[in-house]
């Protein structure tokens, strides 16, 4: 769509051009990969959340009159359906700040809509400096939540694409926030998603006659729905109903739909406007979690009925294996309601949830563990905290930065909530994990009871105050920036959050009971296969972060690598400043001594997995390298494990 200034305070005018060009990018090697691997998570992971339908509006409308009062009917969408609005004062954004501008986009943000300003590019032919020199105008005058950039071309030539990734990566550098949406208005290679050079590609643009018979490319099935959007033209109000419920089949999360023809279709609200905000908010709702899938309540209960039926007789054969069967459900299920209550209570509150949860199981499991063997698990809390986070540090994260990389090359997260996490985490285990090989009072990896009281009392302080910071202080370092279906869709109905808050507990609890049956088993197994005892703490340890693990891979399947970040780092403070003093509190009141110093190896690791951390979330950015690195330290550290 271009926009042509009409003189005076009148409205800007619109017309359109669609570029026709249509074409195939060829799938690379590392797109073949990916798709093998999700084959195998996919089966693991189930489906995903269905995308929810929101408005992407081209308000080319100026906010006096009726105007104004089209924009106010613009905020009160907002407040019932996702709605992004396109603001055009002067086909981009004008050389001196307008008042009413101001005040209608206050009153759309305010109302919970976004606002992102239209910038030309004239499909590669306008200088980039122009480009830059229209954002900065727009960030100068006007608050506003990303930019639209209209006439993107459609084609694969290099330096186009050259042209949007620099103007994309630009905007970016200014507050990785912003929403990046291109406008190519027809369907275009790959390379325009997977690069990326928009958050958001809108891939039809052209009247309801044509809209018709539009179908996506097939890779567009690859990329959550919320990276495509719809606008079409000339509609009646009954297409706009059916354009509506079947704009998610044709692959798009956004629409907009219009009664309006050129040479203006955005000029004004079209005249079906509130009847489009119910049929679209109709289909939010219809795609939003208001239902629990049958299989996550139906997991759990019968965990439970395994559980019991295991606790009354000595299980055999054939009831461990259905008892590990019953394990992975209740994992999945616990994955599944913890995602469903962290979307209710929104980021980066949601995180904690799962967090502290597994950090439950795995305090329940090491104390039962510990207790009911003799000194030879003394131990068994350092092992299992040290392998958690192994796994975490290199093993989740290094699996999240591969398959975000081999899918989306690069993924953009908050550096200072990153490096902040990485801070304390090093602090932490330095002090508890390091330090007793160095204390004088005792000999060894002991400390005195005075000294665990000290370790314990630290690590809750420390991870008080990194909670405290990420969800009170600096909340804006660890909220998530990413373009998909579950960070638009809306948030669930308290019931069903409930239910699933109800559920989660029920699900972690019977992990609990389970692991603590089967860990003979695994133990005797772990044993027979002459593996050295400290291979228990990885199980335990890798038992307890599967769901953690899960989550994070999704997160990272969907381009949203703060959340696996959050997920990751928070469970790997919360397992040190959370396990270690409850941990310390049972020995200190049974008298009974707690190895907590690591060997020399395993420092090493320590201290390679610390610097190696630092350089990955320094930048902001990542890439399938950093991963590669990431998993190498995870192999050597399972490796020397098993054979030291």
């Amino acid at each position: 769509m271009k926009t042509i200034q009409t003189g005076g305070r009148s409205p800007a005018s619109a017309t359109l051009a669609v570029a026709s060009q249509t074409g195939n990018a060829k799938r690379r090697f590392a797109r073949a990969a990916y798709a093998a691997f999700a084959l195998v998570s996919g089966a693991l992971m189930g489906a995903s959340h269905a995308s929810a339908e929101g408005l992407l509006v081209p308000s080319y409308i100026y906010p006096s009159g009726t105007g104004a009062t089209q924009w106010s009917a613009l905020a009160t969408a907002a407040t019932s359906v996702p709605t992004t609005v396109i603001l055009n004062p002067n086909s981009g954004p004008g050389t001196t700040q307008d008042a009413n501008y101001v005040a209608a986009v206050a009153k759309v943000r305010a109302a919970g809509g976004k606002v992102i300003g239209y910038v030309s590019s004239s499909y590669a032919n306008r200088p980039l400096s122009a480009v830059v020199q229209d954002i900065n105008t727009y960030q100068a005058l006007y608050q506003v939540d990303g930019f639209f950039i209209d006439e993107m071309t459609a084609d694969s030539t290099t330096a186009h694409i050259q042209f949007y990734q620099s103007v994309y990566n630009y905007i970016k550098g200014l507050s990785p926030n912003y929403t990046v949406t291109g406008n190519p208005g027809t369907n275009v290679p790959e390379i325009y998603a997977s690069l990326p050079v928009a958050d958001q590609l809108v891939v039809f643009e052209d009247s309801a006659r044509h809209y018709a018979s539009y179908a996506p490319l097939a890779w567009q099935a690859n990329y959550p729905k919320a990276r495509f959007a719809h606008i079409v033209y000339a509609a009646s109000a009954a297409q706009m109903q059916t354009f509506v419920r079947n704009a998610s089949g044709k692959g798009a999360a956004a629409v907009f739909i219009t009664n309006k023809t050129l040479p203006n279709p955005y000029g004004a609200l079209p005249t079906y406007w509130s009847r489009e905000v119910s049929a679209t908010a109709e289909n939010s709702v219809a795609h939003s979690s208001n239902k629990l899938p049958p299989w996550t309540v139906a997991a759990p209960l019968l965990a439970w009925v395994v559980l019991a039926g295991g606790s009354f007789m000595t299980p055999p054969g054939w009831l461990i294996a259905l008892m590990a069967l019953a394990l992975a459900g209740a994992v999945f299920a616990a994955v599944h309601h913890a995602e469903v209550v962290a979307h209710k209570v929104g980021e980066p509150f949601g995180t904690l949830v799962l967090a502290i949860a597994v950090t439950v199981i795995e305090v329940a499991l090491i104390v039962s563990v510990m207790l009911s063997s003799g000194p030879e698990k003394a131990g068994l809390a350092r092992d299992t905290v040290f392998a958690a986070v192994m796994l975490i540090c290199n093993g989740i994260v290094g699996v999240c930065l591969f398959v975000g990389g081999l899918r989306h090359r690069e993924q953009a997260f908050q550096a200072p909530g990153a490096t902040a996490a990485l801070a304390v985490l090093a602090a932490l285990v330095t002090l508890t994990m390091v330090l007793p090989n160095y204390t004088s009072s005792t000999p060894g990896p002991v400390m005195t009871s005075s000294q665990l009281a000290f370790a314990g009392v630290t690590s809750l302080v420390l991870y008080g105050c990194f909670v405290i910071v990420q969800t009170i202080r600096h909340r804006d370092y660890f909220l998530v920036d990413s373009a998909n279906e579950d960070v638009h869709a809306p948030p669930p109905p308290a019931r069903v959050a409930a239910l699933s808050a109800v559920l989660l507990m029920v699900s972690l609890v019977a992990v609990v009971g389970l692991a603590k049956v089967l860990s003979p088993s695994v133990e005797a197994a772990i044993l027979n296969a002459g593996a050295p005892p400290a291979t228990v703490g990885i199980v335990i340890a890798a038992l307890v972060l599967l769901p953690e693990c899960l989550a994070a891979l999704r997160a990272a399947n969907a381009d949203r690598i703060q959340t696996s970040l959050n997920l990751a780092l928070g469970s790997a403070l919360a397992s040190i400043g959370l396990t270690i003093p409850t941990v310390a509190a049972v020995f200190i009141w049974i008298g009974r001594p707690l190895e907590l110093g690591l060997g020399p190896k395993e420092m090493v690791l320590l201290f390679l997995t610390l610097i190696v951390s630092s350089l990955t979330l320094g930048k902001g950015r990542t890439t399938i390298l950093q991963g590669v690195v990431h998993l190498a330290i995870f192999a050597a550290y399972l490796f020397l494990s098993i054979v030291p």
